[in-house]
């Protein structure tokens, strides 16, 4: 388990744990409390020739003002920053991964 906050202040956090390794290129964790509740799964599959980055995720927050903040405040930050992370993994993956999944 581990603590993810953004860094604000008065910046939500909420706890989250790895729930499975499917695969060596795929992992679920789910998020315990605090503003969400819910869980993202992400994957690396092969298709055509490429590896592709899979994100699948599913929240919701917790209050309706859980939700106002949310919307009004954290929720670009947050997709701006998964968006990094999953490219971070993609370049990852092209240029340091040689093996096939």
């Amino acid at each position: 388990m581990y603590l993810q906050k953004i860094s604000f202040p008065f910046g939500p956090q909420w706890h989250s744990r790895v729930e499975e390794l499917h695969t060596p290129v795929s992992v679920t964790r789910i998020f315990l409390d605090g503003i969400l509740k819910g869980y993202e799964r992400v994957s690396i599959v092969e298709h055509g020739g490429q590896r592709i980055v899979v994100a699948y995720y599913m929240d919701a927050t917790v209050s309706w003002f859980n939700y106002l903040v949310w919307q009004a405040l954290f929720k670009l930050l947050h997709d701006y920053n998964l968006r990094r992370i999953l490219r971070a993994l993609k370049e990852y993956m092209e240029t340091y991964v040689t093996r096939t999944l």
